[in-house]
């Protein structure tokens, strides 16, 4: 479906999506970013929610309520976004998008290692939510300026559509697949495996380390481009970065 559509497009004189921003390197790196961090976000949303749900009987987990997943070990990071995201387009405007999408990939990769190899206490996997959960704070307050970056200004709104589809596709592709990990290694009391949590850790660093190979490689074609071209959206991106459109997870935006 997806082929025929670019062919469709192709053809067309005035396209909805030209084809070519699809493969421009400039777009590539927050798409794939994009993809990565909404895959890594419901990662990190669906091992916590059902790995402290485990009863503690298991050997694992912490037996807690729905209600208590979400407060106590979800909620946190929601808040801390909360905080955040005034500070975020700023910090884009400072330091620029690249670097701050490597800082998001970093706290990323620290959750999950910590996911995958120290969860055995509740102080911990709250950590481990608040990190990942920063990190797709400051993920999605880089990425609209990426996407400004790397096209004409009267591609913006096509520009930060199509990023947006990349973050609910990596959604979309981690529910799927975590809850399949997950379930599929159910025993016979229906509870699953402690090693399928270490397996979706181990999924969620993986999207981090792709996210932040993304930066690296924008910044590598920046350097050979002679910098970043003279940003006349500036304030539009310090703004969109400040919205907060960061955790649809936690319902808070």
């Amino acid at each position: 479906m997806l082929a025929g559509w670019v062919v469709l497009q192709r053809r067309r004189t005035h396209p909805l999506v030209r084809p070519q921003l699809l493969t421009d390197r400039r777009m590539l790196v927050p798409n794939i970013a994009g993809l990565m961090t909404g895959f890594g976000l419901f990662a990190s949303f669906l091992a916590v929610t059902q790995f402290v749900q485990v009863p503690a009987a298991a050997g694992y987990g912490f037996g807690a309520s729905t209600l208590e997943a979400a407060v106590v070990y979800l909620l946190p990071g929601g808040v801390a976004g909360i905080v955040l995201a005034p500070f975020a387009g700023q910090v884009v405007a400072r330091i620029g998008g690249l670097t701050t999408l490597l800082i998001g990939a970093g706290s990323g990769l620290v959750g999950f290692t910590l996911f995958a190899t120290a969860r055995a206490t509740p102080w911990v996997v709250v950590l481990v939510g608040l990190l990942t959960q920063l990190a797709v704070t400051v993920a999605f307050a880089a990425l609209p300026a990426l996407v400004v970056q790397a096209v004409e200004p009267a591609e913006t709104g096509v520009a930060n559509g199509v990023n947006s589809i990349t973050r609910s596709v990596g959604s979309a592709l981690a529910s799927a697949l975590i809850i399949t990990v997950v379930a599929g290694s159910a025993d016979a009391t229906g509870l699953p495996s402690s090693g399928s949590f270490t397996v979706v850790a181990i999924l969620g660093g993986g999207s981090a380390l792709v996210t932040a190979a993304a930066a690296l490689w924008g910044r590598a074609g920046e350097r050979r481009a002679g910098g970043r071209r003279p940003d006349e959206l500036e304030d539009v991106e310090r703004a969109t970065a400040c919205a907060g459109e960061w955790s649809p997870v936690s319902g808070i935006r």
